[in-house]
């Protein structure tokens, strides 16, 4: 059963662990393992592949994500809004190097932790790298979830993960 923890700092956000039952998450884990064998990484060294928003990968994922906006009292409707569904994946020592805040058709972000091993999301203050707050850590089937701010800071990176870094991203955009 889902968990999810209200976190007020730097900004609001909610950390949800056991994203998706157990027996769920380790089929999306293989399908996902399976899917990246044949995608290529780019020179930077990070594989992405988007899921058609009709897939039904798109609307399993995302009917956890309307639990949350559910539970946590968000007044979005998954109906009225566009639904990406993208697998990521980093090499040992990739660095996004980018402090960020999601573009402005994104209004809300689910990132969900796949692989075993890998690091966590960033948070900060503003979009210097001395605002640093803290690290979402990594745990599989752990998700960040967050409404899309001028203020919500974030950053990843695999600079030090000893094996490739999966993550799915969730965003409803406008």
């Amino acid at each position: 059963m889902m968990k999810i923890k209200k976190q007020k700092d730097p900004w609001k956000h909610f950390v949800v662990d056991d994203f998706l039952p157990q027996s769920v998450f380790n089929s999306v884990q293989a399908e996902m393992y399976s899917l990246a064998a044949d995608l290529e990484f780019s020179a930077k060294g990070r594989k992405q592949f988007w899921f058609d928003e009709n897939s039904s990968m798109t609307h399993t994922l995302f009917s956890y994500v309307e639990k949350i906006i559910s539970e946590i009292r968000l007044k979005y409707d998954l109906e009225d809004h566009k639904q990406q569904c993208e697998l990521s994946i980093c090499r040992p020592g990739y660095d996004y190097d980018r402090i960020h805040t999601d573009t402005p058709e994104k209004i809300f972000t689910t990132v969900l932790y796949l692989s075993n091993k890998g690091s966590g999301t960033d948070l900060y203050f503003t979009e210097s790298k001395e605002s640093y707050v803290k690290t979402v850590e990594w745990k599989p089937n752990r998700a960040i979830c967050f409404s899309r701010a001028e203020h919500t800071w974030h950053n990843f990176h695999a600079l030090d993960c000893t094996e490739d870094r999966y993550t799915v991203n969730l965003v409803l955009k406008k």
